[in-house]
């Protein structure tokens, strides 16, 4: 079983990856089934939109972080005894085998140009492997973004447990994870 083969770190249950992020959105991505383009001109509802579809489908789980700077995520096999912000479950399929982490400028270059592809070139290396199938995920937020600031940059910002489901849940988001219009 692949689960959670990626920047293993032999001393703990945890693996990290970090991504930088210049507008408050990012994402776990199947580059295989979410669909990318929009359209040259697109607007914001447009990619909210497409944010929010993509997710039902269950083929990413985007969702806004309330802030933008370097955030790191710590995928976990169970949740540290740090107090979360909010949190959120759903489910995501992964068809071959791998998820990518993204940030906005990732998912937005793809929705206005064609022949851009995820992952991009620059996050190419924020790959998750995974056996195919559907992952239940579960995500703690584990800072206030109002409060959030170089001084007290929390470590990590975001803990994320994925687990093999035995079944598909119906589950659908109104808005996209988090975000406030």
């Amino acid at each position: 079983m692949k689960s959670l083969n990626f920047l293993k770190d032999k001393k703990s249950n945890k693996n990290r990856l970090e991504i930088y992020d210049g507008s408050g959105f990012i994402g776990l991505i199947n580059n295989q089934l979410y669909k990318t383009f929009i359209n040259e001109d697109w607007e914001l509802k447009d990619v909210l939109y497409r944010f929010k579809t993509e997710t039902n489908n269950k083929h990413c789980i985007i969702w806004n972080t309330g802030t933008q700077n370097l955030m790191t995520i710590d995928f976990i096999n169970e949740f540290t005894s740090k107090p979360a912000f909010r949190d959120i479950r759903t489910q995501v399929k992964v068809t071959n085998e791998s998820l990518y982490l993204v940030n906005y400028d990732d998912l937005t270059m793809c929705a206005q140009y064609f022949d851009e592809k995820l992952p991009s070139d620059m996050n190419a290396d924020l790959k998750l492997e995974l056996d195919n199938g559907i992952y239940n995920i579960h995500i703690r937020q584990m800072f206030n973004p109002e409060n959030y600031t170089l001084e007290n940059y929390p470590d990590p910002c975001f803990e994320i447990k994925l687990k093999l489901s035995e079944s598909e849940i119906d589950l659908k988001f109104d808005n996209v994870i988090w975000w406030n219009e």
